[in-house]
């Protein structure tokens, strides 16, 4: 019987600006008890250490080889802020709500809108990121959205919040380093008012080995209110990716048959 390749996943989640990895904690219920999974903090709201656990798969149980597939999964400004390092072992790529330019070129209404909470940020910062999760989640800001350090002001990293919230203003996608990932997938939601859906045409344009599926009514919290649908579309591409692996390693396999001096003769004949 011939072996196939099981393609394993582990992931890397990268949140955006003004979240705290706490908001993935539904992505770590479903994944964990299978893949590995690795939680980057940013540090917005205090700084929590990165999140691993070990990986307890029962594809460990199958005879099967096993390869695994390095999954990064970044939201919105997440993107801009993976290292060279990270880009360099990354086997897929998904982008959530993410962008090459946050302010291209003739957008003078999100280039309003973040001089707007630029100028506010450092007298009322509360209110800033309020409004914000308001736009992202289309709820109320309640203290409800992360982890519960979000909701105690004295831990917050106004300095970080404030310099990444400038860096949205220059931040401009260097594709070199992404141009070598063999598999992107992009995931955005119609509704988005932060990101617009236009900034995911844009991405695919430059990234042409990309795939791109658009939620016809989700917003910018399309990750963390439509998980399950995200989750979906990414299981579905790794399925993709190890049948075609499968596929090109039979292609590369030499043919092996039983009575090969009977077909000889046959084809002799």
């Amino acid at each position: 019987m011939e072996n196939k390749r099981m393609i394993k996943p582990k992931f890397t989640l990268h949140h955006g600006w003004g979240f705290a990895a706490g908001i993935w904690s539904g992505w770590l219920q479903d994944l964990e008890p299978e893949f590995e999974v690795n939680n980057l903090d940013r540090g917005y709201f205090g700084g929590q250490k990165p999140a691993s656990r070990a990986d307890i798969s029962i594809c460990d149980e199958i005879a099967e080889p096993v390869v695994n597939l390095r999954v990064t999964v970044a939201h919105s400004l997440g993107l801009h802020l993976l290292t060279r390092e990270t880009l360099a072992n990354t086997d897929m790529l998904v982008c959530i709500g993410a962008f090459s330019e946050f302010l291209p070129g003739g957008d003078r209404f999100a280039r309003r809108t973040l001089h707007r909470m630029q100028s506010r940020f450092n007298e009322a910062p509360c209110d800033v990121l309020s409004e914000f999760h308001y736009r992202s989640f289309d709820t109320p800001w309640l203290g409800l959205i992360g982890p519960p350090l979000m909701r105690d002001e004295s831990n917050w990293n106004l300095e970080l919040l404030a310099n990444d919230l400038s860096l949205l203003e220059t931040a401009k996608l260097d594709y070199s380093d992404i141009a070598r990932i063999p598999h992107i997938l992009l995931m955005h939601g119609m509704n988005d008012i932060i990101v617009p859906p236009s900034r995911a045409y844009e991405l695919q344009r430059y990234l042409p080995q990309s795939r791109l599926i658009l939620h016809n009514s989700a917003n910018h919290a399309l990750p963390f209110l439509h998980m399950d649908w995200c989750l979906q579309h990414i299981m579905c591409y790794v399925d993709e990716i190890e049948s075609e692996s499968n596929e090109i390693e039979s292609l590369q396999t030499p043919l092996k048959f039983k009575g090969m001096k009977a077909l000889v003769g046959a084809l002799d004949s």
